[in-house]
């Protein structure tokens, strides 16, 4: 759980900036030349499953807009507003 949690939030970031550098700002742009996200876990690969430590996800447009919004905000980050 804590991997799973803290990797989520990583490939979020990542996402993010890959975005921002590559002034990807809209939806055309994102759909037109974004693959997605890809993390190989040497550890966890295996011979004999292909599938064993890799994680891929292609987020949408609007989960990109989603994660902008909730990381912009102090409540995510455990930071009192105010």
């Amino acid at each position: 759980m804590h991997c799973e949690n803290n990797y989520e939030i990583q490939a979020r970031l990542y996402t993010l900036a890959v975005l921002r550098l590559a002034g990807m700002s809209d939806r055309a742009a994102f759909e037109k030349r974004f693959g997605g996200v890809l993390y190989c876990f040497l550890r966890g690969m295996r011979p004999g499953d292909e599938l064993a430590g890799v994680y891929f996800r292609r987020p949408d447009w609007q989960d990109v807009l989603n994660w902008q919004a909730e990381m912009l905000g102090s409540e995510f980050w455990g930071l009192q507003s105010g």
